[in-house]
């Protein structure tokens, strides 16, 4: 994964994303996590929210979160479980971050977009991150909507 320089993300949240994407296509990560750990470096953030489109099995993505905690010496317990929603809480020794799997119903923008990792973006490809970094989403979540005001 190609982490902003400037990342704010904690340990525990950087590598918890690398173990999690190799084990897990079709997330997508937003909030401020992909703000301050991909783009602006701007501010830290207490957890990672991972969003799919409908038809993505939570079930699974919580497996495979649960695998990629074990694989680096943590755990992860279930602290909300809702057909389209799951939180889990991730430790790691004296590290903590709570994990939001979410099935997003908004439109996505670009449909043929292939799912990937945040940050594993391609040259020339820039263009559309911009227009939706991290996101990939339509409707309501405008990625403006996730600056600081000036």
């Amino acid at each position: 994964m190609d982490f902003s320089h400037r990342s704010k993300l904690t340990a525990l949240q950087r590598d918890l994303l690398v173990a999690f994407f190799e084990r897990q296509e079709g997330f997508f990560l937003t909030g401020g996590a992909a703000l301050s750990g991909f783009y602006l470096g701007h501010r830290t953030t207490e957890d990672l929210d991972l969003f799919a489109p409908p038809g993505a099995s939570l079930d699974d993505a919580a497996r495979a979160l649960s695998t990629a905690a074990i694989s680096l010496g943590g755990t992860t317990e279930p602290v909300k479980t809702f057909p389209e929603f799951r939180r889990l809480l991730a430790r790691r020794g004296e590290e903590s971050c709570m994990v939001d799997l979410v099935v997003d119903r908004a439109p996505m923008l670009d449909v043929d977009k292939p799912t990937r990792a945040v940050g594993d973006s391609e040259k020339g490809d820039q263009q559309s991150d911009r227009q939706s970094p991290a996101f990939n989403f339509a409707g309501p979540r405008s990625w403006r909507s996730y600056l600081p005001a000036p």
